[in-house]
C-alpha cells in the first residue's frame, strides 16, 4: 500500500472537550486543603492524587505549589495549597 502525501486538507476542529478534574484543586487558596476518604481513593491512592495535582499545574502553568500527605488515623489523603 502506499500513501500520498497532501497539503490541501485542513485540519478538522476537535470534538473533544476538556474534562477538568474531579478534585477541587483550582479553587484552593494558600492553607487550605481538601480530604479524599480512604473509601473513595482510587487502587493507586495518594500516587494518583499526585497525578491528578501535576496535571493540573501543567495544563493550567499554575505556579502553586501543594503538598499531599495520607492521614494516618482513617487512611484519607489530603491535599493542601501550601504556596
Amino acid at each position: 500500500m502506499t500513501f500520498v502525501i497532501r497539503s490541501d486538507v485542513p485540519l478538522p476542529v476537535s470534538t473533544r472537550t476538556p474534562r477538568g478534574s474531579k478534585y477541587p484543586i483550582a479553587h484552593l487558596e494558600v492553607g487550605e486543603c481538601f480530604l479524599v476518604p480512604a473509601s473513595e481513593l482510587p487502587s493507586k491512592g495518594a500516587s494518583s492524587l499526585r497525578a491528578a495535582v501535576g496535571q493540573y499545574k501543567k495544563s493550567s502553568g499554575s505556579t502553586a505549589k501543594f503538598a499531599i500527605r495520607t492521614i494516618v488515623e482513617d487512611g484519607s489523603v489530603g491535599v493542601w495549597r501550601v504556596e
